[in-house]
């Protein structure tokens, strides 16, 4: 996966039943990762994620719409 951001580092894992998307940011500054880097992968907008990690639920959003992540945060994201 290509995060589109070099402090951003994620990656895929995914079979018929379930995709997981993790992010991790490296730098002590938040970092923004677009949507248009999850949609590449073949998720549509509108899909709800569920952070495995925080429990926070997040919309796949439109392509100049951005995930935060915070200093050092990671996010483990798989779909409702």
């Amino acid at each position: 996966m290509n995060p589109h951001n070099r402090h951003v580092a994620g990656y895929i894992r995914y079979n018929e039943a379930v995709k997981i998307i993790c992010l991790f940011n490296y730098s002590p500054h938040d970092a923004y990762l677009t949507w248009f880097a999850i949609k590449e992968k073949g998720l549509d907008m509108n899909i709800i994620m569920i952070d495995l990690i925080s429990g926070d639920n997040l919309i796949i959003g439109q392509d100049h719409e951005y995930i935060k992540l915070k200093a050092y945060q990671v996010m483990v994201l798989q779909e409702a």
